[in-house]
């Protein structure tokens, strides 16, 4: 079976890839995907035989869903060989190492289902020592192999989960895969772990031109492409003119802000009929911003004084822009002039995901908590 992975390590050493996510296989005898020779960037086939595992943890519980294999001397000194990793210990991925935490890779997963989870099972059911980590456990197991960041937003996803649970007052558990938790997790990461100011913040933003160069962006601030999707399907979806007369709605009701209209004469005609609905549909609106993100978990002192509906209409605001644009030009193009700048085409986008147009880094995930 075949996963996708938001990020693999080996020991400290981030795996790179032209992509945004890893394609892993897993069978009963082995875990395959490609890694980036350090000598000169050639993806070359890397394959861990599940008789070179001595352990494996996995954690599924969480959003930030994983598995931490700890190799034997053997079988890590085979993949130190294959992609080129000289005797350097700045990697901590050493076959000669004592420390089991220098033998560990850590794979990182996009998004989990039941499929997922009994391919797993069974796949792995023949290493000796298996575990589902709880999460102490795979707390201790991040800041014992030093992902600080991973290790931050695990955290913070978990708090955030308890509270949520808290507040519910219901006895059965939240499921962690609910994605705002990861929406939640990196906001707070950025602004209170990180220190990203909020002129930081915008001055990348601005950058972004197009939706290819957003995908990077959210990517570099620990959001993976499902979390990315789910936005980007719930925004199209609500194009959807108010009027009942099915065309792309792209004029948005200035005073409820949700009700939505494709040209000026639909929203005349609909004028008395929405006015009757228009009030509770604003109120609706505040209510579900307020239960968006428990700010007394996170209050805003904490994460540099940005709130997270700053945080998040902004992210909406460009990639609502973005696909406006593009949306009217698959639509309707004698409906746009121009493009204002941004360059819907967005050719290789995938090339150069840490630049920007200027060629600033954005790439967050690069920095430490309190740098």
């Amino acid at each position: 079976m075949e996963f996708r992975s938001t990020s693999v390590y080996l020991g400290k050493y981030k795996v790179k890839t032209s992509l945004l996510h890893y394609k892993v296989l897993v069978s009963k005898s082995s875990f395959r995907f490609k890694v980036a020779r350090l000598s000169d960037n050639e993806e070359v086939p890397v394959v861990i035989l599940a008789k070179d595992i001595n352990s494996i943890g996995i954690d599924m519980l969480s959003t930030s869903a994983y598995m931490c294999l700890t190799l034997t001397r053997a079988g890590c000194s085979r993949i130190r060989t294959k992609i080129g990793m000289n005797k350097s210990s700045k990697y901590q991925f050493d076959c000669n190492s004592l420390k089991e935490e220098e033998r560990r890779i850590f794979i990182f997963i996009d998004q989990v289902d039941m499929s997922l989870v009994q391919c797993i099972a069974v796949n792995t059911a023949a290493i000796r020592h298996k575990s589902t980590l709880e999460h102490q456990e795979s707390t201790d197991l991040l800041r014992i192999s030093k992902l600080s960041l991973e290790k931050s937003i695990h955290d913070i996803e978990h708090v955030l989960v308890q509270a949520a649970e808290k507040q519910s007052k219901k006895t059965e558990k939240i499921l962690m895969q609910n994605f705002n938790y990861r929406k939640w997790s990196s906001f707070v990461t950025l602004f209170r772990d990180v220190k990203m100011t909020k002129s930081d913040f915008m001055e990348a933003l601005d950058t972004v031109n197009c939706l290819g160069g957003l995908e990077n962006f959210l990517h570099s601030i620990f959001w993976f492409e499902a979390v990315y999707l789910t936005e980007v399907d719930d925004y199209v979806r609500s194009l959807v003119c108010h009027s009942g007369c099915g065309g792309k709605a792209f004029l948005k009701c200035s005073n409820c802000r949700v009700a939505r209209y494709c040209k000026e004469e639909c929203q005349e005609e609909h004028f008395q009929e929405h006015g009757m609905e228009c009030e509770e549909m604003k109120e609706e609106r505040k209510r579900k911003k307020k239960q968006e993100f428990l700010e007394e978990v996170y209050p805003v002192e904490e994460t540099g004084g940005v709130s997270y509906d700053f945080f998040i209409s902004k992210l909406r605001s460009k990639m609502s822009h973005l696909l406006r644009v593009y949306l009217k030009i698959r639509y309707s193009p004698e409906q746009v002039n121009n493009n204002d700048g941004y360059d819907t085409n967005c050719h290789d986008h995938h090339e150069n995901s840490d630049q920007t147009k200027e060629g600033k880094k954005t790439n967050l995930s690069k920095r430490k908590p309190g740098a």
